[in-house]
């Protein structure tokens, strides 16, 4: 498997947006990073066929790792196999993934972090920087980031865990959990699903929340006007067909 010296983070840049494939991601404290493509089914050949063209080229702090077959040599009509691919690389590390199926799953502390898949779950443990996570159908999880975080979804649950930064997350069908906020603006929207929100104690909070067919759960103190020295933040929830929880973080 491809082994480079890298001394510090680098940017990884996938793109597997033709093929389906799964990626992990550790990230720790380390100096070289270890990428790893496997065919999906090694008893497939389309899947093996798929890791063997999946080229991985390390220059500078970059890292690239991309599906060559074009386009035009594809197969509508039948599969055209899959790969998993792991990657060991230092913390605070960069990902930019494109896929057209499959799923993410970061462990460890990364740096910034964008992925877009048609299908599949995403989860991220630690994240220092910016968050732009997108599947169609399938859940996310982003345990703890430090940076703006912006979700999207068509089908699936959203569970978000210590947000440093404003949240965006929107999908069409699933529930969607803030566990802890301290600042900045919080956007939930759904159409069918609860919302919650767990705001930091010590943190004030500006509501405009609305639900059609669902309830209101609002278990903060209302004052006229916050301190001048606590965080704020400000949390606008939609959702058409479910109830909505707003609640101290525990």
């Amino acid at each position: 498997m491809p082994t480079f010296a890298t001394p510090g983070p680098v940017r990884v840049d996938v793109d597997l947006s033709l093929a389906v494939g799964n990626i992990e991601v550790v990230a720790s404290d380390r100096v070289d990073t270890v990428v790893e493509v496997r065919p999906g089914d090694p008893a497939r050949k389309a899947d093996v066929r798929a890791a063997t063209e999946t080229r991985v080229e390390h220059i500078g702090t970059k890292l690239l790792v991309e599906f060559t077959r074009h386009r035009r040599h594809m197969n509508m009509f039948s599969r055209n196999g899959s790969v998993d691919i792991r990657i060991e690389l230092p913390a605070g590390s960069d990902l930019d993934a494109d896929v057209a199926v499959g799923s993410l799953r970061c462990t460890g502390a990364i740096g910034t972090c964008r992925f877009t898949t048609h299908h599949g779950d995403i989860a991220v443990e630690r994240a220092g920087g910016t968050v732009d996570v997108r599947t169609e159908h399938g859940q996310i999880r982003v345990d703890e980031v430090a940076g703006p975080l912006r979700v999207t979804s068509v089908n699936g649950g959203v569970r978000i865990g210590r947000a440093g930064a404003d949240v965006e997350a929107r999908n069409a069908k699933g529930a969607i959990r803030v566990d802890e906020v301290t600042r900045g603006s919080v956007v939930l929207t759904t159409a069918s699903g609860e919302l919650e929100v767990g705001v930091r104690e010590g943190t004030a909070a500006w509501l405009d929340v609305r639900t059609v067919a669902g309830r209101l759960r609002n278990s903060l103190e209302t004052t006229e006007r916050p301190a001048d020295e606590e965080a704020r933040v400000s949390v606008r929830a939609r959702t058409y067909d479910g109830d909505i929880v707003i609640r101290r973080a525990s």
